[in-house]
Order: C-alpha cells, then sequence, then structure tokens
C-alpha cells in the first residue's frame, strides 16, 4: 500500500463521492433528515440501458450495451421454457388453461414470435438506427444465451438494480454526499470538535470520561453522564477503554471489508459519443466498473468513476502505488470505451481499507458471516454508561440509513436506562 500523498485538483464544479453515494427511496431516516435540514436531492440514474458489459468470454470482449445483454438473456430463457412448455415436460405443474397463459405472457416478455423463438428485438437496441420512412432499420441481431451464460458474473450485475436497495433511480443530495454531515455539523457547532483522536474511553463514578489528542499536540477532556460510541468498531478494538470483557471480546469479533474507488476528470465522451446518461458499466477486471454521473447532464466535463471494486479485487488494488491504480482504471474505462482512456485526466484513489479512522469500507456482509450472540446482545443492551452505533449494529449493512437506525435504536436505550433511574 503506497502512502504518498494526492492531491485533488478537480475544477471547483465537480465532485468525487469517495465514499457513500447514492440513497434508495426506502431509506426513510436519510429521507427524513434530508427534509428537516432542507437539503436538496437530485435523481441519482443507478441503472442505465446504455451503460456496457465487458468480459472476455462474450464477444471477446467488445463492450456490449446493457440493453442488449438483458433482452437476449430475457429472450433466451423465454424460449427455453416455452419449448419446455410445448414438450409437455411442466404437465404436471401447470394446467391446459396454466399452459396457454404462460406462453402468452413468455410472448411477450421474452419477445418471442408466433413460433415461439427469439430472434432479437428492439428492445436491445439497433444494428442500423431508424432515420426516415421507407429507410429500413434492424435490431441488434441476438447473442445466442449459451455464450451470454458464460460470464457468471452476468447474473448478478442484471440483478443489481432490482434489489431493495440498489434500485434502477435513486436519489443524491445536489453536489455530493457530504451534504448530510454537514447539515447535521451545522445544528451542533458547538459540541463538535474536529481534528481530535480519541486515546481514552473511560468511566466515572457517575458517567464516561473521553480522553483525546489534539492537532497542535495538546490533550483534551470530555465527562458526560452517557456516551453513545458511533467509532467503527475496526477502529474501536485499538484504542484503549473501559468496556466490559464481553463487549471487547464482540468488538474484535467483527471483520470489515476492503473496497476502493479511483475518479477522474473527463470530458463527457460517454453522454456526447455513447449517450449514456448515469448508471454502471461493468468489466471483467479488478477496476470492476464504471460508474457515470447523474449531475449536469450534457455539460463539458463530469466525474467518472473508473473503479470501483471490493473484497480480493481492492486489496491487490491496495498494494499498487497511485500510478499503478492510475494506469489499472485508466485501462480498464479503455476497454469499456476505446480509444478514450486517454481523455481522462486528474485521478484520485481511495483504498478504505487504509484510511486510518476507517480502516475498512463497511462490516463485512459476506454470507455465512455469524456474530455470537450474546456478544451482539451486550453490545445493542449497552455496557454501563456505553451504548453503540453505527451500520454494523444493523442488518441494513453498508449505508447511511443502518447507521441512523441503529442511532435512535440507541437513543432509545439512553432514555429508558435515564428513566428507570
Amino acid at each position: 500500500m503506497t502512502t504518498s500523498r494526492q492531491r485533488n485538483s478537480f475544477d471547483r464544479d465537480q465532485y468525487f463521492n469517495a465514499g457513500a453515494a447514492r440513497i434508495p427511496a426506502v431509506h426513510y431516516g436519510v429521507h427524513a433528515y434530508c427534509k428537516e435540514f432542507g437539503i436538496p436531492l437530485e435523481a441519482h440514474v443507478n441503472v442505465s440501458g446504455g451503460t456496457r458489459f465487458v468480459s472476455s468470454q462474450v464477444r471477446n470482449g467488445i463492450p456490449i450495451e446493457r440493453r442488449r445483454i438483458e433482452n437476449d438473456v430475457r429472450g433466451g430463457l423465454s424460449e427455453l421454457l416455452a419449448k419446455a412448455v410445448n414438450k409437455g415436460s411442466l404437465d404436471n405443474e401447470l394446467t391446459a388453461q396454466d399452459k396457454e397463459r404462460l406462453l402468452d405472457y413468455l410472448s411477450t416478455y421474452g419477445a418471442l414470435n408466433d413460433k415461439g423463438k427469439y430472434v432479437g428485438t428492439d428492445r436491445a437496441g439497433y444494428a442500423s438506427e431508424p432515420s426516415v420512412l421507407d429507410v429500413e432499420y434492424e435490431a441488434q441481431p441476438p447473442i445466442p444465451l449459451k455464450e451470454l451464460l458464460a460470464d457468471p458474473r452476468s447474473a448478478g450485475n442484471l440483478s443489481f438494480g432490482e434489489t431493495l436497495f440498489q434500485q434502477s433511480t435513486m436519489m443524491q443530495p445536489v453536489g455530493g454526499m457530504d451534504a448530510i454531515p454537514y447539515a447535521f455539523a451545522a445544528r451542533l457547532r458547538r459540541e463538535v470538535q474536529y481534528d481530535v483522536r480519541v486515546t481514552n474511553i473511560g468511566r466515572t463514578d457517575d458517567g464516561v470520561r473521553i480522553r483525546y489528542a489534539k492537532a497542535d499536540g495538546s490533550a483534551g477532556v470530555a465527562e458526560a453522564d452517557f456516551c453513545i460510541c458511533t467509532i467503527p468498531f475496526s477502529v474501536l478494538k485499538g484504542i484503549n477503554a473501559d468496556f466490559s470483557e464481553q463487549v471487547k471480546a464482540g468488538i474484535k469479533a467483527f471483520n470489515y471489508s476492503s473496497a476502493g474507488k479511483v475518479a477522474w476528470e473527463a470530458p463527457r465522451f460517454w453522454e456526447t459519443e455513447n449517450h449514456i446518461y448515469g448508471g454502471i458499466s461493468y468489466v471483467d477486471s479488478d477496476s470492476n466498473l464504471t460508474w457515470y454521473p447523474s449531475d449536469n447532464f450534457n455539460a463539458p466535463k463530469g466525474t467518472l468513476v473508473g473503479t470501483y471494486n471490493f473484497a480480493g479485487q481492492a486489496e491487490r488494488f491496495a498494494a499498487m502505488s497511485w500510478q499503478e491504480q492510475y494506469a489499472a482504471s485508466r485501462a480498464s474505462v479503455e476497454r469499456i470505451h476505446p480509444g478514450k482512456g486517454v481523455l481522462l485526466d486528474k485521478p484520485i484513489a481511495v483504498n478504505w481499507m487504509h484510511i486510518p479512522y476507517s480502516q475498512g469500507a463497511w462490516a463485512d456482509e459476506s454470507p455465512g458471516v455469524t456474530h455470537d450472540h450474546a456478544q451482539v446482545k451486550a453490545i445493542l443492551d449497552g455496557d454501563g454508561p456505553f451504548f453503540f452505533a453505527g451500520q454494523h449494529l444493523s442488518p441494513m449493512g453498508a449505508w447511511m440509513e443502518a447507521a441512523i437506525r441503529s442511532s435512535h435504536v440507541a437513543l432509545e436505550r439512553v432514555y429508558d436506562r435515564v428513566k428507570a433511574t
């Protein structure tokens, strides 16, 4: 991991969401605060039919529009299912009326012809575009389903925008996600101290004592009746704290996931030449994807995220120098947009596992991750005057909404404690 500094030199009207970047409609807590604080929101395009899929296993790695992959998969699967119905393979599952209805559904859903075949559809885009009457145009020829299935990532990428928290159209604060924490900070001017590092979390006879170091080298102390600790457990486990042994063990049991991004300032070639307005393109490299901006459409320049990677990808990336990370990201964008990599400028990279006061992007959400029930209960119930909150304590996972909901629960428990005593 490189330790040299980077300096961001984006134009004043450009910004890069290095961390959180989108808000689903169902994140009620975030939306409530945005409304209360007057934070203006705009649409964030999470899924766009014009974005590209690039896989060395499909069409020799040429960029293919998402709408083409999506509709050819749908058409191919619909044709297979229609064949199974017509052969009687589902007679034990469906009545004659069910079969008729299903075939009618598949003919529309999969764009099948009157023989139950998928021969392509204009939903997938055009090989030659319509212009005027009496001039022929044609849809893209279909890519065989067998070829599309060769890329094991395609199912996840295609269904990405259909999960509850990854909707096709989401929201974002105008000008960047930091509008939300700045709005909180504006209401806590006297309470918030910047450029301090917590060094010790201790108890007093009737509350808590937090020791911290200031940027100028001096020390400070804060005392209160209660402490709601929102420090990521990846960082908290390295701070001397007067917690119970069970709570300490629970904190140490949390693992955090790695993630990284590389962003660029560039002329908006993806809009002017490829007609891509927002959304995500996918590529089978450690850069993983390219993410297009959803603000200021048709402006001269935009911020393009040329890399957003996770887990093993992110740590392989983080092991490289900044220049190597930039080069890998540029090469990935070049595969999606041949000839355009040279237009990328002013790169900036972030590797979240190596950010000192994060030490990870979010608490590990891998399948099968479990925590000791007694330890989790001890953390959530509170440890004397200490209570805990953060995205790591919510099953919603890597979202601001998770942090907000867990904070509300922590506040309720403080209230219950005060009321009881």
